[in-house]
């Protein structure tokens, strides 16, 4: 099996974000009726499935240098983000960009290496 080039993670958090913006809302009062957080008042099962992807959406925004996710745009789901990252419970256990960005460029490198095997 192929590994996933850039792009086609870039398209995956493309989709990621466009579900989110269709989930979260441009107005929060349809979908979580005011609260912050899908399940209201406090982080839930659906904010830390989606939250969890936030971390690698940052790595391709620093990599790729484009805005993935923007705070004109979508302002509540730019606000659910920030306020998921800097949640305490979620601080201790997601992990620093720049680690992340590094495990990234070492992933490219692999996945560089097992594509230019395959086509050989």
């Amino acid at each position: 099996m192929p590994f996933p080039s850039i792009m086609e993670l870039l398209f995956f958090l493309l989709i990621l974000m466009t579900l989110l913006s269709l989930g979260f809302g441009l107005s929060t009062s349809t979908t979580s009726k005011g609260k912050r957080w899908f399940n209201g008042e406090r982080i839930g099962y659906l904010d830390i499935a989606l939250g969890c992807h936030l971390g690698w959406l940052k790595v391709v925004e620093k990599l790729e240098k484009m805005k993935l996710l923007d705070e004109g745009k979508n302002p509540n789901l730019f606000a659910w983000a920030e306020g998921f990252c800097s949640d305490d419970a979620v601080k201790k256990v997601m992990p620093e960009n720049e680690k992340l960005v590094e495990y990234a460029k070492k992933l490219m490198i692999k996945w560089t290496a097992a594509a230019d095997s395959q086509t050989k």
